[in-house]
């Protein structure tokens, strides 16, 4: 969504001495299949009406119907973007239903549990953890 927000990821990379390869696009288009190893994902996730994911800033937190627009969209292209060995992390929140996310992917062939979780103002945020 940001080129700011890409590179401040590089350079946080930078600070801690890792490597990472940013990648700014539409999910999966720019990538190719079974080429990821490791996707850590914070989508836009907060229930609102599915106009308002249209708005440029809106985009970076509105997720539309129960918040799972955009992440329905990547859990119908995860299987074929990760590789066979690939760690999947994902940010929800409880109105996104992280039981029956954990459901779709099971059916996909993912083994999925909630890894952490922490209240804040207003949100119930987890994160989901998928392997093969």
């Amino acid at each position: 969504i940001s080129e700011s927000a890409c590179q401040v990821t590089q350079e946080t990379a930078a600070i801690n001495c890792t490597q990472v390869d940013v990648i700014r696009g539409d999910l999966s288009r720019c990538l190719r299949s079974t080429s990821v190893d490791l996707l850590v994902f914070n989508p836009p996730y907060v229930v609102t009406c599915d106009s308002e994911i249209s708005g440029t800033l809106q985009r970076a937190w509105a997720g539309g119907t129960r918040g799972r627009v955009v992440i329905d969209r990547l859990l119908d292209q995860v299987d074929t973007l990760l590789s066979p060995k690939a760690l999947f992390y994902l940010v929800v929140i409880k109105e996104n239903i992280p039981e029956e996310i954990i459901e779709i992917l099971k059916g996909k062939g993912f083994v999925g549990e909630e890894v952490a979780f922490k209240k804040i103002r207003g949100e119930q945020l987890s994160i989901l953890r998928f392997a093969r």
